[in-house]
């Protein structure tokens, strides 16, 4: 069997999405919202204004501060909802991040897994 790239499981997700049978929004029991949504629509908007400014920002910039602690719960949160876990998918998947251009990231794997926990949480779950 082929190991598993980076590129071919970012690509790969939305098959993955697509095949869980539940409805958006549907949670673990205990769940009802994930905060993963409005974090990566954070973070987008923090990039976009990043890629607008067209100037590098300095390491303490509280916009770069923010940027980094939103990537880090991105990755390190496990999503409990379809919703969820889609931001985090969209956040792995958008060039931003570098998994697509290859870069390598050690929360890579973390995000990854916390991905495939959460697909494979909410399948059992619709049956």
């Amino acid at each position: 069997m082929k190991p598993v790239t980076r590129r071919t499981f970012v690509t790969t997700v939305p098959a993955l999405v697509a095949a869980v049978p539940v409805t958006a929004g549907q949670a673990l029991p205990t769940e009802t919202r994930d905060p993963h949504c409005a974090w990566h629509a954070e973070w987008k908007a923090i990039i976009d204004e990043f890629l607008a400014s067209r100037v590098d920002w300095e390491d303490d910039d509280p916009r770069q501060l923010r940027k980094l602690e939103l990537q880090e719960q991105l990755c390190r949160v496990p999503a409990k909802t379809l919703d969820g876990v889609l931001a985090q998918a969209e956040f792995a998947a958008s060039e931003a991040w570098g998994m697509v251009d290859g870069s390598f990231c050690p929360d890579d794997a973390v995000l990854m897994n916390n991905i495939v926990r959460t697909l494979r949480a909410l399948s059992r779950r619709a049956v």
